[in-house]
């Protein structure tokens, strides 16, 4: 591997793509950042591996890094979809919309491919600039488009949809409007897509109530009222990570709520980071048998991986040792 990153030859850069890729999935962050910085040494022009390392920031909630890494990427390549995209997603989340949307606009011209998730994107900024009539027409334009122009338009930036984003747009939109009965298709239609929207699910709240739905508008309040207070949990969790980063049961208490509550992909991510310290972690090992076992249909590849990790935890079961940690979640 050293003699091949100090010659990567010319597929080297989609070689260290995937490896970083993989590592990253797995938790081993620190073998991803050594492969980055070859990347970066061997392909000096490339901007890939920049906003790799921001996405991996950004995982870590480390937003700061991460602009600072996609602008970089930018800096070598201002027409790179990816880092457009991602530098606007990161800066609206930031509260810096005007800044976002030039970006998004930037990404739906130099990329049309990617029209649906750029313009998504420009909603959202126009939203929070208070231009509802001008995000509403955009997003009735995204409304339009068949579900796999929105899904491949997302995955050419390397990302996936999260839900259905135009329904829960207009569905906010119309809700803002006091056409509750506009917005409750939609706002199901985006809880539907993605039960871990919070913000969703508090939208379809708010329409439930606005029709008179009072006892299912209830409902949504109170799951949504249970979540954030998890949520809120990782605060001090991940507080502690960041003056011990060895505390693996506090990465692995993070790893469930986000599991559970919050984001699947997340949650994974975060387990394998736990695994990447002790490969042992009966928890670990059980709570993504679990998961890959309950989303089998999904994937021809989890059916595998709940095999694997399944094994693993009885194998741990059988043979404890020292190291093994068998917390029950």
């Amino acid at each position: 591997m050293k003699a091949w990153l100090e010659s990567p030859g010319t597929d080297g850069a989609d070689i260290c793509d995937a490896y970083t890729h993989g590592l990253a999935s797995q938790g081993r962050l620190e073998e991803a950042q050594l492969l980055l910085e070859a990347w970066q040494t061997g392909f000096p022009e490339d901007p890939k591996p920049h906003v790799k390392r921001a996405r991996i920031g950004e995982y870590a909630l480390q937003q700061d890094a991460a602009e600072e890494e996609y602008r970089r990427a930018l800096a070598k390549q201002p027409s790179y979809a990816p880092a457009i995209y991602s530098l606007a997603r990161l800066l609206l989340e930031r509260k810096r919309p005007e800044e976002a949307l030039e970006l998004f606009q930037l990404c739906h011209k130099v990329s049309p491919d990617t029209a649906a998730a750029a313009q998504i994107g420009e909603a959202r900024s126009l939203v929070m600039l208070g231009n509802s009539d001008d995000a509403r027409e955009i997003l009735q334009q995204v409304e339009d488009y068949q579900p796999q122009q929105v899904v491949v338009a997302f995955q050419r930036l390397g990302f996936q949809p999260d839900g259905d984003p135009a329904a829960f747009e207009l569905g906010k939109l119309d809700s803002a409007n006091g056409d509750f009965a506009a917005a409750l298709p939609r706002l199901r239609r985006a809880v539907s897509a993605n039960p871990h929207d919070l913000d969703a699910r508090y939208a379809l709240a708010i329409a439930l109530r606005g029709q008179g739905e009072q006892a299912e508008a209830e409902k949504e309040f109170e799951y949504v009222k249970t979540v954030r207070q998890e949520l809120a949990k990782t605060e001090n969790l991940r507080t502690s990570l960041g003056t011990d980063p060895t505390d693996n049961e506090a990465r692995f208490q993070v790893a469930m709520i986000y599991l559970k509550y919050q984001s699947p992909k997340l949650g994974i991510f975060w387990l394998q980071s736990v695994l990447a310290q002790d490969p042992r972690h009966w928890g670990a090992h059980d709570a993504l048998a679990t998961y890959y076992e309950n989303n089998a249909a999904r994937s021809p590849s989890f059916a595998e991986l709940a095999r694997r990790h399944r094994g693993l935890a009885n194998e741990i079961l059988a043979v404890p040792s020292e190291s093994t940690s068998v917390v029950v979640p």
